[in-house]
């Protein structure tokens, strides 16, 4: 017993357990040369929603909710922003333009 490692935090290993399967999910993705679709990212994303519970369960409060209002302004700002694109709205090709978020989309 005298080898056993004790971590600082108990949920610390799960959360890194969580990461790396997280990381190693994506990791045959990255170096793929053509479109990777949304099916390619739901085994991770599945990792990723059980961290982001462990760390906001394992967070003082006044984070929790500052934390969780980023989130929902960000949320609502983006479903704002690409609206348009999600529910095929017409657009002029300077707001198809103003859209991309990088220069390469086409």
């Amino acid at each position: 017993d005298q080898y056993k490692i004790e971590l600082p935090f108990d949920w610390l290993g799960p959360a890194m357990i969580l990461l790396l399967t997280y990381w190693l999910n994506l990791l045959p993705f990255i170096f793929v040369q053509r479109a990777a679709f949304i099916y390619h990212y739901i085994p991770g994303l599945y990792y990723a929603i059980l961290l982001t519970g462990l760390l906001m369960n394992n967070l003082p409060r006044a984070v929790k909710i500052n934390l969780s209002a980023v989130v929902i302004v960000s949320t609502a700002f983006c479903f704002y922003r690409w609206s348009p694109w999600v529910y095929g709205l017409p657009l002029t090709a300077d707001g198809q333009k103003s859209l991309e978020l990088f220069h390469r989309w086409n």
